[in-house]
């Protein structure tokens, strides 16, 4: 059986791949952009906590392995350990919430520190 192949047929196979290769990026563009807007709109929840009134709110990256992969996070906690001090972890990439944008920070009776 022999192939019969010409410029025309190669070059119209060619523009329809492109086609589907410019569809494909387009709709991973949107599907993205979806994933990011619905990411954006989950951290711009206030979510409610119930704190006890003298529990400093420790807020820091999210844990790996169970524990932080960030130093200073790590560094901080581990001192609110050896001191006693009761706190509860708030995890998150949210640096809003503080004055320098920094992590990791700690909320004490609604004021940051």
């Amino acid at each position: 059986m022999a192939w019969n192949v010409t410029i025309a047929s190669v070059q119209k196979v060619l523009e329809s791949s492109e086609k589907t290769k410019i569809f494909a990026f387009v709709g991973t563009l949107f599907i993205g952009l979806l994933i990011l807007l619905a990411v954006r709109r989950k951290s711009r929840t206030k979510r409610t906590r119930h704190v006890v009134i003298d529990t400093v709110i420790l807020h820091q990256f999210s844990k790996s392995w169970g524990m932080s992969a960030s130093p200073f996070c790590l560094k901080l906690e581990t001192y609110l350990k050896m001191a006693d001090i009761p706190y509860e972890v708030e995890e998150g990439p949210s640096t809003s919430a503080n004055a320098k944008g920094k992590m990791p920070f700690i909320e004490y009776k609604g004021k940051n520190c």
